[in-house]
């Protein structure tokens, strides 16, 4: 037997989103990079430019180096990144890959003000 199958650990198999009863209420200003990887579809470049608009309708978004930045409350942030997860999915994308590295509380942030 190979693996470590005694620490293994399933999620339940449901549409409910883990914790958002939790985190619903907080409001935290956020800088995020994410990039897209829709594989095993043919206009994959078409699909990440799509997407990338799509979360304008959230956050701020600019581009960087091999990734796009997002800024904006982390609840948009989450939203956003969800919906384009899911539209990629759903616009016949075989297997989605989506890295997302995020920055909270940052000293570059201070003058931000989410509650305006």
């Amino acid at each position: 037997m190979s693996g470590d199958s005694a620490g293994d650990v399933y999620l339940i198999e449901d549409d409910n989103p883990v914790n958002v009863q939790n985190t619903g209420s907080i409001k935290q200003y956020i800088a995020a990079k994410f990039s897209l990887y829709p594989l095993g579809g043919g206009q994959y470049m078409d699909v990440i430019y799509e997407q990338i608009e799509a979360m304008k309708d959230f956050v701020s978004v600019s581009p960087a180096h091999y990734a796009t930045r997002l800024t904006g409350d982390a609840q948009n942030v989450f939203s956003g990144l969800e919906k384009v997860f899911n539209a990629t999915k759903n616009a016949g994308s075989t297997h989605t890959v989506m890295t997302v590295t995020i920055s909270a509380n940052s000293p570059s942030h201070q003058d931000v003000d989410i509650h305006a």
